[in-house]
């Protein structure tokens, strides 16, 4: 089973360290445990404070949900603009996820990829959670969520709360900004 899903931030520049990818402007720090981006740095602020992938497999075994804090590298490899993760989920047994960040001119782009190890068919799907800085927010606009067009502006809050306006259809999403601030999309591009 093949299941890629990609993420693009839009940056500049690279240069390549273990652990963190980076561009002119931006840097881009990855824990050596999981294997997961968890934080994002542009001009020396702040914009993404977390990411987390949420993983459901179905199989004749039954459900099951795990995350991506539970990831374990069991390889990692650093080469030019690559980080490359082998990882294990004790929550997602027979299954290997290989993780490829690269930066691909102003973008940074990841890979996932889920390896059945065993016999049986399963099928999964993830899903990836992005929490931003409030300022990265700010003048901002969704495209997708739901469906292409138009362009939404960002809510202006102050609390969490359960988006309830779209139905998730696409398999794209866009928060978009006309400033320097950069945007972020999240797309699956094949099974």
């Amino acid at each position: 089973m093949r299941i890629l899903s990609s993420l693009a931030l839009f940056f500049t520049g690279v240069l390549t360290v273990s652990g963190q990818l980076q561009t002119g402007s931006s840097r881009f720090l990855f824990d050596q445990k999981t294997g997961a981006l968890t934080t994002v740095f542009r001009e020396q602020q702040k914009v993404v404070a977390q990411t987390e992938n949420h993983y459901f497999l179905k199989s004749r075994e039954g459900d099951v949900e795990a995350f991506e804090r539970d990831d374990q590298v069991i390889a990692a490899e650093t080469r030019d603009d690559i980080l490359f993760f082998r990882c294990r989920n004790a929550n997602l047994p027979g299954i290997e996820i290989h993780k490829t960040w690269w930066i691909d001119g102003i973008y940074l782009r990841r890979e996932i990829t889920f390896r059945n190890l065993g016999t049986e068919k399963v099928f999964l799907t993830p899903r990836t959670r992005v929490a931003f800085t409030t300022e990265f927010y700010q003048d901002g606009y969704y495209l997708g969520a739901g469906y292409i067009g138009p362009l939404v502006p960002v809510p202006k809050l102050t609390s969490a709360h359960k988006v309830t306006s779209y139905k998730q259809t696409t398999k794209a999403m866009l928060l978009y900004h006309d400033s320097p601030v950069g945007s972020f999309a999240q797309y699956r591009t094949k099974l």
